[in-house]
């Protein structure tokens, strides 16, 4: 989700920017990988919320681009990007 491309402006017409979020899904019942897009779509990103450990997380790892990330089965991550918009 790309808090960076929202198309419509706010009430006195400004860009609206928000956080920028990546959705890591995995309905498979064992452990799955995932790879993180490439540097142009975020260069760090922090996980913020883990099913697999209870929720929200308080201090989440980081990754960077093209990292690999692996998930437990049938859990839900979600990555925030850590540098500013644009």
């Amino acid at each position: 989700m790309n808090g960076n491309a929202i198309p419509y402006p706010d009430p006195r017409g400004e860009r609206l920017v928000d956080d920028s979020f990546f959705v890591l899904l995995s309905a498979h019942h064992d452990k799955i990988s995932f790879t993180l897009p490439g540097p142009e779509w975020g260069k760090e990103w922090s996980k913020v919320i883990d099913t697999a450990e209870g929720g929200f997380v308080a201090e989440g790892e980081i990754y960077q681009a093209r990292d690999e990330i692996v998930i437990e089965g049938r859990s839900l991550a979600v990555l925030k990007r850590s540098e500013p918009d644009d």
